[in-house]
């Protein structure tokens, strides 16, 4: 799994995206926003986070309509997801990264 191969879920998005697709949509959709994808690592199937993803000024304007009590986030999915693929398959799921109001950004198992 490499950074520009690996596959990710955004909620308002059905199919999964690049990391560079993830940042697009982002970035589109909340107009104004930087979603800094140099703070994921992503190297020989290891994922790192090593920075903040989202400004805490960004993070608000993400979560506008959004319950500001939960973090933002992100699923990567299992190396050999394919595009189109149904991401709601938690079969599919590797790990969440969860953005939260201060800026940090950490990893969580899948409940």
């Amino acid at each position: 799994m490499t950074k520009d191969g690996a596959l990710f879920l955004v909620h308002f998005d059905k199919n999964p995206l690049t990391l560079a697709g993830v940042k697009e949509a982002m970035e589109e959709r909340y107009a104004g926003i930087t979603f800094n994808t140099d703070a994921i690592n992503l190297e020989d199937g290891k994922i790192e986070i090593v920075g903040s993803i989202l400004s805490p000024e960004h993070w608000e304007i993400v979560k506008t309509k959004g319950d500001k009590n939960i973090p933002f986030r992100i699923t990567l999915l299992k190396d050999g997801s394919k595009m189109g693929e149904s991401g709601k398959d938690s079969g599919n799921q590797l790990i969440k990264i969860a953005m939260y109001k201060d800026g940090s950004a950490v990893l969580e198992d899948l409940r």
